[in-house]
């Protein structure tokens, strides 16, 4: 079954569902998706994300090839994962735009310097300063091979690799 989206009228109940903070965020209280972020109806802004809507609702439209980025999304005060509560933070003063690869970037360096994964899995470092979970590799190769006709192309790219060798 299908969630409905909250369908928000104007914008005074738009802020109505923000909660703030005493670190200055203002915090969603409606719908969030798997990942931790805000969901909505577009009928306001013309977006589902809140944190798009609170910058489009002070500053205008986002121009094209931008994300909205939460500064107070840091390393120190992130447990990052779906539980973040950084992503639900509306407050315009905490929202910035980069664009895709810079923002990619930057949440590729806030996590790779952590010891733990976000379930708490302790990470390992490749020889090249990358780190990863093997915990969770593990799982996500056994989910993958799982599925109809990835585990005979995993065997056909082992046999093709034997053969070179």
């Amino acid at each position: 079954m299908a969630r409905r989206m909250i369908r928000i009228s104007d914008e005074a109940a738009f802020w109505a569902l923000g909660e703030p903070q005493p670190n200055g965020c203002i915090l969603w209280t409606g719908r969030t998706d798997d990942r931790g972020y805000g969901r909505m109806g577009p009928g306001l802004t013309g977006v589902v994300h809140p944190h798009r809507s609170a910058l489009i609702l002070t500053h205008g439209p986002i121009p094209a090839g931008l994300d909205v980025e939460h500064s107070c999304h840091t390393r120190s005060r992130c447990t990052l994962g779906d539980r973040c509560p950084h992503r639900r933070c509306i407050n315009p003063d905490h929202l910035g735009l980069l664009t895709r690869s810079a923002n990619c970037a930057l949440q590729h360096r806030m996590t790779t310097g952590k010891p733990t994964c976000p379930k708490g899995h302790e990470k390992r470092t490749l020889p090249n300063g990358d780190r990863y979970c093997p915990t969770c590799t593990s799982a996500a190769t056994k989910v993958w091979l799982a599925k109809d006709g990835n585990r005979e192309k995993q065997n056909a790219m082992r046999m093709k690799r034997h053969k070179a060798a």
